[in-house]
């Protein structure tokens, strides 16, 4: 019986991250990631040796946020090592597919951008009010915005067209602003932009026009990468490394937390106090499980 499309295009992502995961090249931007794994190994196996079902509604808790920071932490070592994995090409060998390229941001109509009132390719725009709630000042987003006009990626090779629709604007700065007419103190507005000329990295799915023969970047209704920043690939290749491991870091965290609420104190049977941990393990003995969890 042949495997469905849909668990073909799994397993083969699962094959390829596997991959990328043991190999050696790419290790070194790995490390983060490896050593904050490492850190809880030990953690893992205290949680299944000192468990016990007066402990149970904590672990749950602590446990599951703790699952949830991890699996965080590898959706964003995999965009990683999808940066490192395709490589950057001109802009005259883009291929319909997953393409990676780096350019200056062109358009033949720029849009005016609302608060800057500067023409560019694209623009993302937010007005902000303070108020007051419940005895607290908040800012409230009261009006927000953002550009979906095709503009153009150049290089010395050519240009290529991208449609923004349903891509992930990540690096860039948010301008502030006042508002005419308005209180700087109650009303500000903030706006990310591309201008004309900036130089632009783009990582998405490229389509070919009805003709065939002209590629562009346009989002996808499938859960591939679209990425457009200001950044370059190695600058955003690191951010994402810091970010996984500072996740990982926190699900660490948190399993930590969880062990310590679990810790009781008590008196054993000569009338020793004792500390225990999730109520059937003494601390005293848990030395050796620690290593031996490390080790495995």
């Amino acid at each position: 019986m042949r495997a469905s499309p849909v668990f073909d295009l799994y397993s083969s992502r699962v094959r390829a991250d596997v991959r990328m995961m043991f190999s050696w090249k790419r290790f070194p931007a790995s490390l983060p990631f490896w050593i904050a794994l490492f850190a809880v190994c030990p953690l893992i196996g205290v949680v299944a040796m000192t468990h016990a079902a007066g402990t149970a509604p904590i672990w749950f808790i602590f446990g599951g946020t703790s699952a949830c920071m991890f699996i965080a932490a590898l959706q964003l070592r995999r965009r990683q090592w999808r940066l490192v994995d395709i490589p950057t090409v001109d802009i005259a060998g883009v291929i319909p597919g997953l393409c990676e390229v780096q350019g200056i941001a062109a358009s033949q109509a720029p849009v005016i951008a609302p608060g800057s009132r500067q023409p560019v390719v694209w623009y993302r725009w937010r007005m902000e009010e303070k108020r007051n709630l419940a005895g607290r000042t908040e800012w409230r987003t009261v009006a927000k915005e953002t550009s979906t006009a095709p503009f153009l990626l150049r290089d010395g090779t050519g240009e290529v067209k991208v449609l923004p629709r349903g891509a992930d604007f990540t690096g860039f700065q948010a301008h502030e602003y006042s508002v005419p007419g308005r209180s700087r103190s109650e009303f500000r507005q903030f706006e990310e932009r591309i201008g004309v000329a900036s130089p632009l990295f783009v990582l998405g799915p490229v389509a070919l026009d009805p003709t065939g023969s002209v590629p562009y970047f346009m989002g996808s209704r499938r859960s591939e990468e679209f990425l457009i920043s200001p950044q370059t690939e190695r600058r955003l290749g690191r951010n994402f490394g810091i970010a996984s491991a500072f996740t990982s870091l926190v699900g660490c965290g948190l399993l930590i937390v969880a062990h310590i609420a679990t810790i009781r104190t008590g008196v054993d049977a000569t009338g020793k106090p004792t500390m225990t941990v999730g109520l059937i393990r003494p601390l005293a003995t848990l030395g050796p499980r620690i290593a031996m969890a490390t080790v495995l």
